[in-house]
């Protein structure tokens, strides 16, 4: 049984190399399930819910810090380490921030459709703002804030999907007041810019972002020229939410 820092729940194989899956903002560790046919017979595969989602309703942090320390205490009490860490958008950046404070525990990162940071002191108070802003809505008026998200351009080919329904469904069920204090707490305003850091580790990065998805596009071509140790895909025909629009993509990892 796993340590109860986080709900969280294991499939496959304990003898075989830890996969640690990270969701994204108003996620699930449900939204991996249909990649873990393709898994669970090579790995030992850990999904969590994120603070503020799903059954993890924890408000307590308030940094990135709070949290790498807890999944490191989190991956220490279940002797997952070293683990690879795939991570989508939010789940990426938290990923990302976890290697940079303990890159011993860590074997490599897959970053989904994922921010290294934003570069600037201004960049970072106005995306915090925003984020202030977005909390407001979510907890005033959660189904509006879902209706105005979803229709980012970025969300283009998420809305076409045959399950996209049953997704915004599942994203209703979120406690809106924890959800508002994850994003305060996770906000692209308040982190780092991890890509110099990243690259002082050894770590392996792999990020992979879809071809409808142009903004992480080039945030994803830039990574791979600056780190030392980092690889890139871009999937065909897919937007920001690559391991729902294209699970059999991600199936072919060699991890």
């Amino acid at each position: 049984m796993l340590s109860s820092i986080f709900s969280a729940q294991q499939i496959g194989n304990r003898k075989q190399p830890s996969l640690l899956f990270l969701h994204g903002f108003m996620g699930s560790s449900e939204d991996w399930l249909s990649l873990l046919p393709y898994f669970k017979t090579r790995y030992h595969c850990i999904l969590i819910d994120l603070p503020g989602h799903g059954s993890t309703p924890d408000l307590s942090y308030d940094s990135f810090s709070d949290f790498t320390k807890k999944l490191h205490r989190f991956i220490q009490h279940n002797a997952l380490s070293p683990v690879t860490i795939i991570g989508y958008s939010l789940g990426g950046r938290l990923a990302a921030s976890f290697a940079v404070d303990y890159p011993s525990a860590v074997s490599r990162l897959i970053l989904i459709s994922t921010h290294l940071g934003l570069e600037t002191r201004r960049q970072k108070q106005e995306r915090l703002e925003l984020d202030k802003q977005r909390a407001l809505e979510i907890r005033s008026n959660f189904p509006a804030f879902l209706k105005t998200w979803y229709h980012a351009t970025m969300w283009g080919a998420l809305q076409s999907h045959p399950k996209f329904n049953t997704i915004l469904g599942k994203r209703k069920e979120n406690n809106p007041t924890a959800l508002a204090q994850a994003l305060l707490s996770f906000s692209l305003g308040k982190q780092k810019n991890l890509v110099h850091e990243l690259n002082a580790t050894t770590l392996d990065c792999h990020f992979i972002v879809g071809e409808k998805d142009p903004h992480y596009c080039q945030l994803a071509n830039s990574y791979n020229e600056a780190l030392n140790k980092a690889s890139l895909s871009i999937v065909p025909s897919a937007g920001h939410a690559i391991h729902i629009e294209a699970p059999s993509f991600l199936a072919k990892l060699e991890l």
